[in-house]
């Protein structure tokens, strides 16, 4: 048995998989949810997360607020705000998380959801909101072996620094 093997996660918890990490296959789907509302408990579609190829991606549907105006220059113009839909994407290196926390209200507790936030090393995106996802405890712990395997796949080092 290898070191790195027992970092690797296997978990499986109310017919919801962490799969596998097999590390011939970068291209493997890890782990993916929708954010959950309280409401009849039904995922919201258009915000989607998942792991995959040593990333966390997080896409989110939004509205685009674009002032327009209206009428002829020297007459009384008039504007209007435009929502445009778009589809914003972000991401996150495993290898470049630093810390992970989970946030629980009362009936996240009651109903095991709950918004898992990543704190990351990355320039662009410090942080990564996983809002009101399944299992965010378990979730959260199997991240965390997933992120120590990633660093040992990449040798990367991790400083700690201490600030006052």
């Amino acid at each position: 048995m290898e070191e790195h093997e027992a970092l690797i996660p296997e978990q499986q918890h109310d017919g919801m998989a962490f799969s596998d990490y097999d590390v011939e296959d970068e291209g493997e789907l890890l782990w993916s949810d929708y954010k959950h509302s309280f409401f009849l408990f039904i995922p919201d579609l258009l915000h989607k997360y998942w792991i995959q190829n040593g990333r966390v991606y997080v896409s989110r549907f939004e509205f685009y607020q674009k002032r327009r105006a209206f009428g002829k220059k020297g007459a009384r113009g008039e504007s209007e705000f435009i929502f445009y839909p778009h589809l914003a994407r972000d991401s996150v290196w495993l290898f470049r998380v630093q810390d992970s926390r989970v946030m629980q209200g009362f009936w996240g507790r009651v109903f095991d959801r709950g918004t898992v936030t990543i704190i990351s090393h990355d320039k662009t995106q410090k942080e990564l909101d996983l809002v009101n996802i399944k299992h965010p405890l378990e979730f959260c712990n199997w991240l965390d072996n997933l992120v120590e395997y990633e660093r040992w796949k990449h040798k990367v080092k991790v400083n700690e620094f201490v600030s006052d």
